[in-house]
């Protein structure tokens, strides 16, 4: 489907589009080192419509003979748009020159990951903790009612003093741009509805 119809389409129906293309066009608006005809082609279009662009960092997402290049470009429509996040470079193997490109929604964002390296774990606070918990008193055992609520008692103070000697870290998403912000995630925004004016006010 040609990008006129898509877009008339979403607009006639109200449903936000999001738009992951193989542009062929280089332009700074999307981390290109260089400009074409092609890319200034494709940013006049962008800013006679309500799409914003969502590429985020210069990564590049396509690779061949040496040759690397930002021509994969992701577009959504200004009602949806900040609703995506996370858009990034996948350095994986795709079997393919071109390089997957990753982004959320934010209601369908993972929620973070988070271990516990052992080989980390702080064992003097580990005995301090134990010890407190346990020391050398037990509680009364006269049935097997008592052994297991002893147990249990145990098997808590080992687990919480070992959670607290060995507290867990977040994992970070790999390939996320480091220096990427919601300050700028903002100001891009505004620079977006300022080119879109532009534009307008330009061709009338």
């Amino acid at each position: 489907m040609p990008m006129e119809e898509l877009l008339k389409y979403s607009e006639e129906t109200r449903i936000p589009a999001i738009v992951a293309s193989d542009t062929n066009a280089h332009h700074h608006a999307w981390g290109s080192d260089d400009c074409n005809q092609r890319g200034y082609n494709l940013c006049e279009f962008i800013a006679a419509t309500n799409l914003e662009i969502i590429n985020v960092g210069c990564e590049p997402t396509f690779c061949s003979d040496g040759k690397k290049t930002v021509i994969d470009v992701t577009f959504a429509s200004s009602s949806i748009a900040s609703q995506l996040c996370d858009w990034c470079v996948e350095l994986n193997d795709t079997m393919s020159d071109h390089r997957q490109s990753n982004f959320f929604l934010k209601y369908m964002k993972p929620k973070p990951i988070r271990v516990c390296n052992w080989r980390n774990t702080n064992w003097s606070i580990y005995e301090q903790e134990l010890q407190g918990k346990i020391g050398l008193w037990f509680g009364k055992v006269e049935n097997p009612a008592d052994i297991e609520r002893e147990l249990t008692k145990i098997s808590s103070a080992i687990i919480t003093s070992f959670e607290r000697a060995c507290p867990e870290k977040r994992i970070m998403r790999k390939n996320r741009v480091p220096w990427w912000n919601r300050k700028l995630k903002t100001i891009r925004r505004k620079a977006n509805h300022a080119f879109h004016r532009a534009y307008k006010t330009s061709t009338k």
